[in-house]
């Protein structure tokens, strides 16, 4: 795939970023035009400087879950639906390493309870866990050779 084909399969993206970036100057405006007009409906100064005070207060707010909650799964998508395959691979491997990986935490609690007779279910599963994960290096070494 070249450069060009990525390029035009993930321009939705980046038209989507754009506009949410358009939204956000919207947004920002209509609340600055808002808070300005209260601020002259009372006629005097002194609530102009609070009403711009919340404008820039709010527009912030608008900005940080735009960029920080709407932006990053504009990203995670362009990731995933982007069509880029390197990266789909990628994610994949991790899955499934992942998958391997957890996959014997619950077997290894049950085995350690019926070791540990004596002691109850729950804080043999409790120190199940604890223990495999004590050991969590030497069992992601054998996952990876998995």
């Amino acid at each position: 795939m070249s450069v060009k084909d990525i390029y035009l399969k993930t321009m939705k993206f980046s038209w989507l970023k754009l506009a949410v970036g358009a939204a956000i100057t919207l947004i920002s405006k209509i609340l600055l035009l808002i808070f300005v007009g209260i601020g002259a409906l009372f006629g005097n100064g002194t609530i102009l400087m609070p009403m711009v005070l919340i404008w820039l207060s709010a527009s912030f707010g608008v900005y940080e879950f735009a960029m920080y909650y709407v932006g990053y799964m504009i990203k995670a998508a362009h990731i995933v639906f982007g069509g880029i395959s390197g990266v789909s691979s990628i994610v994949n491997f991790v899955q499934i390493f992942i998958g391997i990986a957890l996959g014997y935490v619950d077997e290894y609690c049950l085995g350690y309870t019926f070791y540990k007779k004596e002691e109850g279910a729950f804080k043999c599963g409790c120190d199940g866990v604890v223990i495999y994960y004590q050991n969590a290096k030497h069992l992601l070494k054998n996952a990876v050779f998995t």
